[in-house]
């Protein structure tokens, strides 16, 4: 039997150590209310609660402003239960299968060598990169914006007009 051995700095300059998946503001927000773990994906937690919050609200709402028949004719419509209770587990469940695929795609560049070691320093910043993307605040800012109930050309003049401005392009 073999010893365990701790890796060699070769290796551990080789492994990848981020996550795709694992940053941004809503999954910060998750891991502040212990939804989430640094190890565990915490699906006995965030699926009831996921759930809840897509599901509960339409009930209600039915009840309050359309009453009983409103109420009933929700009850028995077969999509909204499939979007609520097939496609939120799906999607959540989906994390776990993302997060494993991008670690596996990412040490696969290393692995099999299309990353030399002279270009590791440079593979490491485009990684510290990506990461600070991923957990920068811009890119939910402007899908919550997106999201606003404000007609399209407003959105394209506040997002792409005005890029094309700063940056003295032509829109």
């Amino acid at each position: 039997m073999q010893p365990l051995r701790a890796p060699s700095i070769d290796q551990q300059a080789r492994e990848i150590p981020i996550s795709l998946i694992r940053g941004g503001l809503f999954y910060q927000v998750q891991e502040k209310a212990r939804l989430i773990g640094p190890h565990t994906w915490g699906l006995r937690r965030r699926l009831p609660l996921a759930l809840a919050i897509a599901w509960l609200p339409l009930p209600i709402l039915a009840a309050t402003h359309g009453g009983v028949g409103d109420l009933l004719a929700l009850l028995m419509d077969y999509r909204v239960h499939a979007r609520t209770f097939i496609a939120i587990p799906l999607l959540l469940m989906a994390q776990i299968t993302m997060e494993t695929r991008f670690r596996e795609m990412a040490q696969h560049f290393l692995d099999a060598n299309i990353i030399r070691i002279a270009d590791l320093s440079r593979f490491h910043q485009i990684m510290q990169r990506t990461r600070r993307l991923r957990d920068s605040k811009f890119p939910e800012s402007v899908s919550a914006f997106l999201d606003l109930p404000i007609d399209e050309e407003t959105k394209r003049k506040a997002l792409w007009d005005n890029w094309c401005r700063l940056y003295g392009r032509s829109s």
